[in-house]
């Protein structure tokens, strides 16, 4: 869902009216954040209900499997983000790479 605000602050998603945003939209960023890991975690928590297709179930063997046949080829996210920054343009500028 994309919303968008008006120069009084109230939201829009697609062709809805324009309406004041929630309550949690009005929290500091901290305890959204807060909030955001709790819902994830209680997703977590649920896991075995979100669905996953057959295709995907396959494509998360197939990985697993060549994780555990190759271990030595794991990196740590360190790495891993170090090498990402490198890679866009005005690479280890600091800014976010997402």
């Amino acid at each position: 869902m994309s919303c968008s605000p008006n120069p009084h602050g109230e939201l829009a998603s697609g062709g809805e009216s324009w309406r004041r945003p929630p309550p949690t939209l009005r929290l500091p960023v901290a305890e959204r954040i807060e909030l955001v890991q709790a819902i994830w975690d209680s997703v977590v928590a649920e896991s075995s209900a979100v669905p996953v297709t057959d295709e995907q179930r396959i494509e998360l063997d197939r990985r697993l499997a060549a994780a555990e046949a190759n271990p030595s080829d794991e990196r740590p996210w360190s790495e891993v983000r170090a090498s990402l920054e490198g890679l866009k343009p005005g690479g280890g500028t600091g800014r976010p790479f997402f």
